[in-house]
């Protein structure tokens, strides 16, 4: 039997990791408030997922969610994030009486990650995250990495553009989600 990863150790050890790696560094709190939101694909195997009565199903998956980053040094930005995610969509045939009926099921949830973005050259970035997908009656862990590029938008105000990959670790069925993202940034 294969254990089921400590979540909760782990964002302290990435946590503890980063601290140690920014402190040599000077750090200031400089607030950055973000939104993001986006489209992809759900890769899971609909199947195992929906059990023996599969009828129908669409992987298109959405994403909205807010980050906001409370301590940056020259190269490290450290923050948290709050959203949501639809992952994807099915239908089961199932029996009724003397017929069958389809039931729809949609699978999604809410997620809470803690979030290290690393600057890159120029205005690319890179970001980690860890935490939990807080499913309707359960919640899985999962970690997720993104490469983006952040455009000008004026002022105090930027535009950043993602691909970001997400990893759910369901001890049944794993999932992968790759999405594309496009959000407003504001730094306080």
């Amino acid at each position: 039997m294969v254990a089921r990863p400590n979540f909760r150790k782990m964002i302290m050890g990435l946590s503890t990791a980063v601290l140690v790696a920014v402190t040599p560094a000077p750090a200031h709190a400089q607030v950055t408030l973000e939104a993001h939101a986006g489209l992809g694909y759900t890769s899971v195997n609909v199947d195992t997922w929906a059990g023996s009565s599969l009828n129908d199903w669409r992987q298109v998956a959405y994403v909205g969610y807010a980050q906001v980053f409370f301590l940056k040094s020259k190269k490290l930005s450290l923050g948290a994030e709050v959203g949501g995610q639809y992952f994807f969509w099915y239908n089961v045939a199932l029996p009724f009486g003397t017929t069958t009926i389809l039931a729809d099921r949609n699978v999604k949830a809410n997620r809470v990650m803690a979030v290290v973005r690393l600057q890159g050259a120029g205005k690319l970035f890179g970001e980690a995250a860890l935490g939990a997908h807080l499913f309707d009656g359960f919640t899985d862990g999962g970690a997720a990495a993104a490469v983006g590029y952040m455009l000008s938008g004026g002022g105090k105000v930027s535009i950043p553009i993602k691909v970001r990959a997400d990893f759910i670790n369901d001890p049944d069925v794993k999932m992968t989600t790759i999405t594309a993202t496009i959000g407003i940034s504001f730094g306080l």
